[in-house]
């Protein structure tokens, strides 16, 4: 046998073993048509890391011994930098360490005596932290409560209530709440900025906010797609907290931008005009902000010219996008099992990307992917909705994947460094397996789970970064 494929069939040990379709085979079944067809992903990922690293080792030159050694006093490129420029291995063991000590912990949970008001059906989908007083903002539904963990003696405090489902939920750097809303039905998408009140007179007998919540509603046509309140909001992170906010919100033709002007009133712009939904925001820099968009581009928007670009091209729908460490590095994640760091200053086409073919009725195909400083082993194929965040100083990216657990990534590396926890339904040897009898009835019997829509780093008061993820009911932080 020379192991040719064979339809229907399987190759492995110098043996042909008949694919069991999904709806034949045993639970557990190696030779199923889902378990073969993940091994052959990873057969080929193998291979293909195989073939990299083989041609990296003949195309690079070998650092000398003798510049790294101590016998030599320090001769090299070490020397004329200076001892600050730590290498990159060194980062890369950095990050590895701090993400492997991380366990998960209960951050924010609803207690059935505290909190009756609440049924098993209401779960939490966005969050956001306040930096200043540690309040944590909480989504259910149509519902934003804001909790005050130094307030152990009171209740969630009900913060605003929106005509549709919240979508995503933000603080900017001047303690105004961005919310925005899914839509649906008659309604259109809607954005609610609400302003807290200084920490300083937050008590327990004074309103938290100082005023009735602004309310912008989508004008557009298309307000039944309910691709504005999926978009999520980036207020701009490098503005002063003394000065004025600046909010980008992403919709399904272009992007607004929402400002304060002098007389504390909010003012909306159209500024951005695109051929597809933008599904992610963030500002690399003071006046420059990234733009991630369904059709898999990237476009880059600046403040002063108001100009625009298409920068780079994803493999698959982006709907993460993040600074990394530098403003011209970023981390963009998306469908298609992608997620990939880029850097700005040396764009070009994937080697490999082969051209797309186009619709049918299109006279224009995709262009080509562009070529990744590194690719992630991320697997989600089709969800939307997937938590994504990126901390530059910890080096770790944080990822919920198909199987709505949070991944943990080197954000030097791009390597893999924990998983937490495993998905019901999926067994880590065997790949998917089916459920079937009383195993199958528990599962439709239990009680409703929500995806983790919503990954974000925080740093605490001893300067130590966690991350936090929405879970059912509750909040879970992976910490020391």
């Amino acid at each position: 046998m020379d192991g040719r494929e064979i339809p229907g069939y399987y190759f492995e040990t110098k043996k042909y073993f008949k694919i069991l379709p999904n709806h034949v085979a045993p639970r557990g079944a190696k030779y199923s048509e889902a378990n073969v067809k993940e091994a052959k992903i990873e057969s080929r990922k193998r291979k293909r890391a195989a073939a990299q690293e083989i041609t990296q080792r003949r195309q690079l030159v070998q650092r000398a011994r003798l510049l790294s050694s101590p016998l030599a006093g320090g001769i090299g490129l070490a020397r004329e930098t200076g001892p600050g420029h730590y290498p990159l291995r060194r980062l890369d063991a950095q990050s590895k360490a701090y993400g492997l000590g991380l366990e998960e912990k209960t951050y924010e949970q609803l207690s059935q005596d505290q909190y009756r008001k609440f049924t098993e059906a209401d779960l939490v989908h966005q969050f956001a932290v306040d930096k200043s007083t540690s309040a944590v903002l909480l989504s259910y539904g149509r519902r934003l409560y804001i909790s005050f963990p130094a307030r152990v003696d009171t209740e969630l405090e009900l913060l605003e209530v929106a005509q549709t489902d919240i979508a995503s939920v933000n603080i900017s750097r001047t303690r105004t709440v961005i919310l925005t809303t899914t839509g649906g039905g008659n309604r259109a998408p809607e954005v609610h900025l609400v302003h807290l009140l200084d920490p300083r007179f937050t008590t327990l007998h004074r309103p938290i906010v100082s005023d009735r919540a602004t309310v912008f509603t989508s004008q557009d046509p298309f307000v039944n797609d309910s691709m504005w309140g999926n978009a999520p909001t980036a207020p701009n992170p490098f503005m002063a907290s003394n000065s004025t906010d600046l909010i980008a919100v992403g919709g399904p033709q272009g992007m607004t931008l929402l400002t304060l002007d002098g007389s504390n009133s909010w003012q909306c712009e159209a500024t951005l005009q695109t051929s597809s939904a933008i599904l992610a925001l963030d500002w690399l820099s003071p006046t420059t902000l990234a733009a991630g968009l369904r059709n898999s581009s990237v476009m880059l928007w600046d403040s002063r010219s108001r100009g625009h670009t298409a920068r780079l091209q994803h493999p698959g729908a982006v709907f993460g996008l993040k600074r990394a460490d530098q403003e011209s590095r970023l981390v963009v994640c998306g469908l298609r099992n992608s997620m990939a760091l880029y850097d700005l200053r040396m764009v070009r086409d994937s080697p490999s990307a082969s051209q797309p073919r186009a619709k049918h009725g299109s006279k224009q195909a995709r262009s080509p992917a562009s070529a990744p400083v590194f690719a992630f082993s991320y697997a989600n194929e089709h969800h939307l909705s997937r938590g994504f965040d990126v901390c530059p100083d910890a080096g770790l990216v944080a990822a919920a994947d198909r199987d709505n657990v949070v991944q943990l990534y080197s954000l030097h590396t791009g390597d893999s460094i924990k998983r937490h926890g495993q998905a019901e339904g999926t067994c880590a040897d065997d790949g998917p397996r089916f459920l079937e009898g009383a195993e199958l009835t528990h599962r439709l019997e239990r009680k409703p789970q929500s995806d983790i829509r919503c990954v974000r780093f925080i740093e605490d008061v001893l300067g130590r970064w966690k991350v936090l993820a929405n879970k059912d009911r509750r909040i879970v932080q992976y910490s020391w």
